[in-house]
């Protein structure tokens, strides 16, 4: 925003710095006093002023904003710290989650960017891609667990111990769709309570996360440093094989405010068809089936444009005003930092780094050897097959800038995590058999 002088003024949010911070004021003011809506109307202020007020803290820190992510990462940190503070009431912590999941507030959100990502990309790109891209999840993971193992047994943590309770809830696509259903399968074989599994296979995903975070910063910075190694945000380059040509034809911006409304419609219509497929397959979770859903109705090319157009003017739009407010949320409700700090010993943490390295590094190698940048294949395919699921997906990709990558990102979290949910079985059998129980 420009002052009358023509000098650059401070803004947050389109708006002067003094109206956020009074706007700021009254939604905190009105938080302490205990009087804050727990709904709609008092969550989404409350997550709008500590959104982009710890963003322009982050991106003024100068380690954090030149090695960790900046904004993105001091939101969601910041706001999981206020929370153990006790800074943010328990009250207001329990309306915010209930906005967040059990209001579906991460499904619209989810949806929107799954769709909007697909619908905007190239349609010769995304064929090329997908046929490459579920094999570099498999094999980044294989590494992944191997590294696990050889860890466990240098290390004496314990081979066991190491793949089945920390490196295979890493990989499994989160807490709901992941460790949760992994401790059932476990309890079941081990004949114990499955809370006794989970216990120990929660915080592997919670420290897991927040290291692919912040290692997400740090992937972002070396593609600044070797920017031959990025395609900033793009998977593949464009016009590198096969006469693609670089061409962007996604719209800019519209004046026509229906076509946000036409895509708000069928981003949340589409996640709507992905539940009936899970009803009728129960095989993978609700996202994957959407993601192959509107893949398939993007390469056919049978959407018309103007459906195209609106899903991503939509995503366009929802995130430029929604993505702080997103992070927010995530860190209040889904970051624990004191589950991360009661298991935080040198040992565990070098653990996790080794998986995570090891998973990372094996999707940059095998992302480079069938065409793909190794800063988004590193990203999208390593470390989103190692986070808390859907919303550490929103979390890699925010540090790491690389949102357009979402809609693979969502591969590597639901369908690889899908795959280490059918073969845990044998994995927890072959593992038992050869190093003994953890």
């Amino acid at each position: 925003m420009e002052s009358e002088k023509g000098k650059k003024e401070f803004t947050l949010y389109g708006m002067r710095w003094p109206l956020f911070f009074g706007f700021s004021a009254v939604v905190f003011v009105t938080m302490w006093l205990g009087v804050l809506p727990d709904n709609m109307a008092g969550v989404i202020p409350l997550l709008i002023a500590l959104g982009v007020l710890l963003a322009a803290l982050g991106d003024r820190l100068p380690i954090i904003k030149s090695f960790f992510g900046g904004g993105p990462i001091t939101i969601i940190f910041g706001c999981a710290a206020l929370v153990m503070l006790g800074i943010i009431p328990q009250e207001t912590v329990a309306a915010v989650d209930g906005f967040m999941q059990a209001n579906g507030f991460l499904d619209v959100v989810v949806c929107t960017l799954i769709a909007g990502s697909i619908m905007g990309m190239d349609r010769r790109l995304l064929a090329k891609a997908a046929v490459r891209y579920l094999p570099c999840v498999i094999f980044a993971q294989i590494l992944g667990i191997i590294a696990a193992g050889l860890y466990g047994f240098l290390s004496g943590y314990g081979v066991s111990t190491s793949i089945l309770y920390v490196a295979l809830p890493c990989m499994g696509g989160g807490l709901g769709a992941g460790a949760i259903p992994l401790s059932e399968m476990f309890a079941g074989m081990l004949g114990v309570p499955s809370s006794e599994v989970l216990t120990k296979m929660l915080p592997s995903i919670s420290i897991g996360n927040a290291f692919a975070i912040c290692c997400a910063g740090l992937l972002d910075k070396l593609g600044k440093v070797r920017p031959a190694m990025t395609g900033n945000g793009r998977l593949m380059p464009l016009g590198q094989e096969n006469g693609l040509e670089a061409k962007d034809n996604r719209p800019k911006s519209s004046s026509d405010y229906q076509l946000l409304g036409i895509g708000l419609a069928f981003s949340t219509a589409f996640f709507c068809v992905g539940q009936l497929v899970a009803l009728v397959i129960p095989v993978f979770h609700a996202y994957a089936y959407t993601i192959i859903f509107i893949a398939i109705l993007k390469g056919t090319g049978i959407v018309p444009k103007v459906v195209e157009d609106a899903c991503f003017l939509w995503y366009q739009a929802f995130m430029k005003n929604c993505q702080k407010v997103i992070l927010a949320g995530v860190g209040i409700v889904l970051l624990d930092l004191n589950e991360l700090i009661s298991v935080f010993t040198l040992n565990y943490f070098l653990l996790i780094a080794t998986i995570i390295l090891a998973t990372t590094l094996g999707a940059m190698f095998a992302g480079k050897l069938v065409g793909f940048y190794p800063i988004e294949a590193g990203m999208s395919v390593g470390l989103c097959s190692v986070n808390m699921g859907g919303s550490g997906d929103l979390m890699v990709l925010s540090s790491g800038k690389r949102m357009e990558l979402l809609p693979f990102s969502s591969i590597s979290t639901r369908i690889g995590g899908a795959l280490i949910l059918l073969s845990s079985s044998f994995i927890f059998k072959l593992v038992v058999s050869l190093f003994g129980p953890a």
